[in-house]
């Protein structure tokens, strides 16, 4: 079976607190079957890990659970919202497996407008293979987020959504999907 690694990247700044932050939390929940109805269609596993970022970045989940094994802990909202230490993280695990044959879904959450100088780390983050190939999509909460900044993120802006379109999200991952493994 082909391995699918989907990590879900949240902002968790002080923008998030209320019902922001609530609606991520609820949404990551809900499309956990989702993902055992695309892991059916398409008959590739998925792999799982949540990266929350604001002052600092870290990973709710230490390893990469696979769908029977994900459990989605409510992420809390505080601090500023340094986008480039999300981009940092994302790059060094990217790198850790960068000999591997998984395909990426890069399912980043946001809301608050970046606090500081992520540009030079999404250039470089730009240049990784993996990260490159990798199928990007941007939730838009409340359509708060800068598109431009979400666009540069993607590299397109249909893939920029509202978190209104989760069903456009699962189109866009067994789309992706598909054409990764040339079905």
């Amino acid at each position: 079976m082909e391995r699918v690694n989907i990590c879900y990247m949240v902002d968790a700044s002080d923008v998030m607190i209320g019902s922001r932050i609530g609606t991520v939390n609820s949404s990551v929940e809900e499309c956990t079957p989702m993902y055992k109805e695309i892991e059916k269609e398409t008959g590739v596993t998925c792999y799982f890990r949540v990266m929350k970022y604001s002052t600092w970045a870290s990973w709710v989940n230490s390893e990469w659970q696979s769908s029977d094994d994900l459990i989605f802990n409510d992420i809390q909202a505080s601090g500023e919202c340094e986008y480039g230490a999300a981009l940092n993280l994302l790059g060094s695990e990217l790198e850790r497996y960068k000999n591997d044959n998984a395909y990426w879904i890069i399912l980043k959450i946001a809301c608050g407008k970046p606090t500081d100088n992520w540009e030079p780390v999404m250039r470089k983050l730009n240049q990784l293979n993996q990260f490159h190939q990798a199928l990007k999509i941007v939730m838009n909460i409340e359509s708060e987020y800068p598109v431009d900044i979400a666009k540069q993120f993607t590299g397109n802006i249909e893939t920029v959504l509202s978190a209104k379109e989760v069903r456009k999200m699962k189109e866009l991952i067994l789309d992706g999907i598909y054409h990764y493994f040339g079905e």
